[in-house]
């Protein structure tokens, strides 16, 4: 009789997260949005926009609940570029202030694309906690397959959300 009980408990678990899957992730709300360059003028990109060798990339964010975050870039070579400024905030801490706009790279300064052609990866993790280890959140990214253009995944204890750049070359 035991085992009905928690075979009951499962199955409506498994109902409240296949209606609810969002309860699983912190409260942490941005939209990450990319912007490419061309002819002189930003223009926003999703992940159906064919990039170039030599684009010039912004990445902007804009929060609407203070948390923990930490950028990433997997680049078409499968390799780990942390994005992660010094400090976001006062007191070298990567917490966001809600209802900010923050830029990446900062400054006027822009990303541009290599020669290397592919799926470029950017991702943004987030936190309910102090992120302590980039390190070990890069190698965890390096090693995880990102399959659609766009999504949201758990990982341990963190958010994950992606956009995925087609970079065709020249």
């Amino acid at each position: 009789m035991a085992n009905t009980s928690v075979n009951g408990w499962r199955l409506i678990l498994f109902i409240l997260f296949s209606i609810f899957p969002i309860a699983c992730f912190s409260n942490c709300g941005a939209d990450l949005v990319v912007f490419v360059s061309k002819n002189g003028k930003w223009n926003q990109i999703d992940g159906d926009s064919l990039l170039r060798s030599g684009d010039r990339l912004r990445i902007e964010l804009e929060t609407t609940n203070a948390c923990y975050r930490a950028f990433f870039w997997k680049d078409a070579r499968n390799q780990v570029f942390n994005l992660t400024p010094k400090s976001i905030t006062p007191g070298n801490s990567n917490k966001i202030v809600p209802n900010n706009l923050y830029t990446l790279p900062g400054s006027g300064q822009v990303y541009i694309l290599d020669h290397s052609t592919g799926s470029e990866i950017l991702v943004m993790a987030a936190s309910d906690a102090p992120i302590a280890n980039l390190n070990a959140l890069g190698r965890l990214i390096s090693r995880h397959e990102f399959a659609t253009s766009s999504g949201m995944i758990r990982i341990n204890r963190y958010d994950l959300r992606w956009v995925v750049l087609r970079h065709r070359g020249s």
